[in-house]
């Protein structure tokens, strides 16, 4: 997804930072990586690089929990390609919604996800989402496209804000502040 700069259009947004919601530039990117994510991985195409995200504050809703992907320049990115041929990708908001699309030129096949594997130790969470491959009613692979490992944030460390945690030398508090402020 590459660099994330205000000249690009990026504006500031919340995001997780040491167990504490702060303001950052792009905050929020993930999830137009988690929409591009799950699109590859539905669309058949090969995932190169994929990270999940080490926190939850949000309650996952989707049907297969493990479905996103952090970003994190130059570090961790989301890399994807069609299976075979080239593609392209589109993204646009209908009525308030991110709409990702992905065309390649591979012959289609039926995917379906499963999350697998799921455990849950004390405030941790782990699985893998396999992904099976189908060509009409024949199986052609199953696949892990994502292991997950995550920490549950409870509803108290979700509210935490860099005016309740107490922490005073940590940098991301004077950006709070300045942004809460204007």
């Amino acid at each position: 997804m590459g660099r994330i700069r205000e000249e690009d259009g990026y504006r500031a947004g919340l995001e997780i930072h040491g167990g504490c919601l702060v303001p950052s530039l792009g905050g929020g990117v993930c999830l137009l990586s988690n929409a591009l994510f799950e699109a590859a991985v539905r669309a058949d195409w090969v995932v190169l690089e994929r990270h999940g995200h080490s926190k939850e504050a949000v309650p996952h809703r989707g049907e297969v929990w493990g479905l996103d992907a952090t970003v994190l320049y130059p570090h961790v990115d989301l890399r994807f390609a069609p299976r075979q041929g080239a593609g392209r990708i589109t993204a646009r908001v209908e009525d308030e919604h991110l709409v990702v699309e992905l065309f390649g030129s591979a012959p289609p096949v039926r995917v379906e996800l499963e999350a697998a594997y799921d455990r849950r130790h004390g405030d941790i969470r782990t699985n893998r989402v396999l992904r099976r491959r189908y060509a009409g009613d024949v199986l052609l692979g199953v696949e892990t496209v994502a292991r997950s490992r995550r920490q549950i944030l409870h509803a108290e460390q979700q509210r935490r804000t860099c005016r309740t945690c107490g922490e005073t030398a940590c940098p991301s508090r004077e950006r709070f502040l300045s942004v809460e402020t204007a």
